[in-house]
């Protein structure tokens, strides 16, 4: 079951990125290879800077980019502070497991 609602919210993003509905969303890769291909651009991507936690990737359209450079600026660097912080938790506590991280 999880399984199942991972691949139809991983294809909601797909579509919505590729219809319009949204400017930007965090993908995982191999997932964002696609949009990438497609012309995504990939703002900022987790596991350049860490090696040891899990990662994501945040593609964003072209026009975003060029159009709102403030906003995709204030957007990377929150992913980024997400990240920060999420590393950060994970080596005072250890691997998550069972419990909850709160970002």
């Amino acid at each position: 079951m999880r399984r199942r609602v991972f691949a139809v919210l991983l294809l909601s993003k797909i579509i919505a990125l590729q219809q319009g509905r949204v400017v930007a969303a965090l993908m995982a890769p191999p997932t964002d290879q696609p949009l990438l291909k497609a012309g995504f651009k990939r703002l900022v991507y987790g596991g350049d800077e860490f090696k040891d936690v899990p990662f994501s990737a945040l593609l964003a359209t072209a026009k975003l980019i060029k159009e709102e450079p403030d906003l995709t600026e204030r957007m990377v660097k929150a992913v980024v502070r997400k990240q920060h912080r999420y590393h950060h938790a994970q080596r005072q506590i250890g691997p998550a497991g069972n419990c909850r991280v709160s970002l």
